[in-house]
Order: C-alpha cells, then sequence, then structure tokens
C-alpha cells in the first residue's frame, strides 16, 4: 500500500509551489501544451482550485454564475499564492477561462499592490476546421518563442523529446485506467494520479504512477460498476462517496477525467502540426465539436467499461452539458443502462445528501433493469 499512500500524499501536497519558481510555469486546467514548457527546459507546475475554500476576492468581482475552479484560482493569484512565476499560461478552453483572463488583467488597476504573475492567453479553439489547425499552430509557436525567452530557444529536437516524456506520462495513465476497468484501481485514486499530470516533474510523474501499476490495492470485487460525467470535478470528493456506497467509479466522461490522458501527440509528424491537432481535437474541452464524435467515443467507454449506471453531474452554473444529457440517456436506455441527472450543485458546498440519493435512485434502475 505504500504507493497509494505515496499518491496520496503527493496529491494532498498540490498547492505546494517549488521554493525557487524562476523556471517554472505556471498551467490552468490541463490543456496547457506542457510539450512546449518542458522543450524550453522549464517545469510546468499546475494551479489548482481549492474547491475547500469558497472564493471571497473572487465573489468581490465575479458573479456566482462563474464556475467555480475559475472564481478560486482567481481568487488564489490576487491572494499572491502564484507569486514569483515568470508566466502564467490560461488556455481558453470554455467562456469563463477567457473571462478570467480579463478579470485578471482588470483588478491589476483595482489592486495594485496584488502580486499578480504575467498571464498569457493560450488560444486554443476546438472547432474542427482546417483554419481553426493553422490558428492554432501559429499561436503554439508563438507560445513557444515566449517560453524560449524565459527558459531555452525551442528546437526540434528537444520539442520531439519532449513530446515523447509527455506520451509516456499519458501511457502511464492508461495502463492505470486498464486497471481500474478491470476493478484493480480505485476510480478516486485514478483521478489523483490524473490530476498530478502536469503538477510533478516528469520524472516524479513516472516514477509515482510506476510504482502504483505495480502495488494499486486491493480489488473492487462484484461491485456495481458507474460511469461518472458530466462537468469537471475538482477533487475527488464525489469519488470516495460513490466507493463509500459500494460502487466502483469505472469510467468517467468529464475534463478531468480520463479524457486528459486518452490520446497521445503523433510522435512521427511535423511537432509543431501534431500538437496543434492534438490541442485543437483531443485535449479536454467544455465544449467540442461535432457532438456526435463526442457522444460516440462516451457510449464505446461506457460498453469497454461494462458500465451499469451513468450519473451525469452538473454544476449551478453550467450552460452547456445538461443539453447533451437527454440524447445521451436516450441511447444509453437502448443499451440497457440506466442515467440519472443531477443538477445545480455548488462548486463549494455540493449538496451531499442528494449526490447520495440520486446514487440509490440509479443503483435501484439498475437492479431493476437486470431483473
Amino acid at each position: 500500500m505504500a504507493a497509494r499512500d505515496d499518491l496520496h500524499a503527493a496529491y494532498a501536497a498540490r498547492f505546494d509551489l517549488p521554493a525557487e519558481r524562476g523556471a517554472c510555469i505556471g498551467c490552468i486546467t490541463q490543456t496547457v501544451p506542457l510539450e512546449l514548457v518542458l522543450a524550453a527546459g522549464l517545469r510546468p507546475v499546475r494551479l489548482f482550485p481549492d474547491p475547500s475554500r469558497p472564493p471571497t476576492r473572487g465573489d468581490r468581482y465575479m458573479e456566482a454564475e462563474i464556475d467555480g475552479e475559475v472564481r478560486s484560482l482567481f481568487d488564489r493569484m490576487v491572494a499572491g499564492a502564484f507569486a514569483g512565476l515568470p508566466l502564467v499560461l490560461l488556455p481558453r478552453m470554455s467562456e469563463p477561462h477567457l473571462q478570467l483572463h480579463y478579470y485578471l488583467a482588470e483588478v491589476r488597476t483595482w489592486e495594485p499592490e496584488a502580486d499578480i504573475p504575467p498571464v498569457q492567453l493560450v488560444d486554443i479553439m476546438q472547432t474542427a476546421f482546417w483554419s481553426t489547425g493553422r490558428y492554432v499552430r501559429a499561436r503554439l509557436v508563438e507560445l513557444a518563442d515566449r517560453l524560449g525567452g524565459i527558459g531555452e530557444p525551442v528546437t526540434e529536437d528537444a520539442l520531439r523529446a519532449a513530446i515523447h516524456t509527455v506520451n509516456r506520462m499519458r501511457e502511464r495513465l492508461q495502463a492505470l485506467n486498464a486497471l481500474r476497468r478491470e476493478s484493480r484501481l480505485k476510480g478516486s485514486d485514478l483521478y489523483r494520479a490524473t490530476a498530478l499530470f502536469g503538477a510533478l516533474s516528469p520524472g516524479e510523474f513516472l516514477s509515482l504512477t510506476e510504482a502504483l501499476a505495480a502495488d494499486p490495492g486491493p480489488k473492487a470485487g462484484d461491485a456495481p460498476r458507474l460511469m461518472l460525467s458530466g462537468c469537471q470535478q475538482d477533487d475527488p470528493s464525489l469519488y470516495e462517496l460513490i466507493e463509500a456506497e459500494g460502487v466502483h467509479v469505472a469510467a468517467d466522461d468529464h475534463v478531468t477525467g480520463e479524457r486528459v490522458f486518452a490520446h497521445l501527440v503523433d510522435p512521427a509528424a511535423d511537432p509543431y502540426d501534431a500538437l496543434a491537432e492534438h490541442y485543437q481535437l483531443h485535449a479536454p474541452g467544455l465544449r467540442q465539436y461535432p457532438q456526435k464524435t463526442l457522444d460516440d467515443r462516451f457510449l464505446a467507454i461506457c460498453r469497454d467499461a461494462r458500465v451499469d449506471a451513468d450519473l451525469c453531474v452538473l454544476n449551478a452554473g453550467d450552460d452547456t452539458l445538461g443539453w447533451d444529457w437527454p440524447g445521451r440517456r436516450d441511447r444509453l436506455r437502448e443499451m440497457g443502462i440506466p442515467s440519472r441527472l443531477l443538477i445545480a450543485q455548488d462548486d463549494f458546498r455540493p449538496d451531499r445528501a442528494a449526490q447520495t440519493s440520486a446514487l440509490a435512485a440509479l443503483l435501484q434502475d439498475a437492479r431493476e433493469g437486470a431483473a
């Protein structure tokens, strides 16, 4: 069990940034192109929201409807939690993330004493058009130039080596996901390992995940198998609630789950073309096109993971993902898999009683369907 203890300790320390930050690049979300950061000889450090601390500064400036992740990150940024970083990368993966960029630019006027590091918007768009791919490629080249000014110039050889390294990290998570499919690794532990992708150095991450694969913990046995879908999860607490009810989270479909590592960057292609294709079409995003591709992938995961039911959980500010649920519910019903929707979950004070009740009702649906 030492590997799981190390995993839990590393995850608990996720808010601790290195003391020497001059060669560290802050990364908001897991859609940041880590390959470019590593190719410049710099260390990516993921900047986490803190769902255990309702924001104060964030709520002073931001509407309550804005995602809790964004409000928390704004709060921590203004409080100086990321001071000393030479640059923070903020992908444009949703409208709230774009608004975070604007809020951070404006708050410097209102709170000039705030020690906020420079922030660069990484304008990665995820529409499936050739012109979008060319636009994304150009933005990646610009980002490489800026990172090269902080660290070392990004060469083709360095970029290919970084692509190889980050692909190895994704492959380690894919191997852990295979263990989860076999009920040999808890969903909450895979969540923790996935969260540390981009938070630990590559060497630390590869060592930790290798040890976890060798010692994943006790097998879940014949527990009911669940797909957890909907809005992103900012910590493993919902996974743990589900597991406490004797249910195995065998799969998930949200932007902080297995989407993070599902696709590898093509190592044989032109490195900038390969990165543009990956982050345009395959990196996790809140809204990607075409929707049918995402729905087909979701259903394929449900089949592959042999799930008994799907629980779709949406936060209070969701105005996007809820539109997709009725169609997915109907297609799952054709496969004999029940699905339930739980809405209006507060990012900082989720209704655990409602979550437990929805899970119980869903499991009853699954039992009745199997009878």
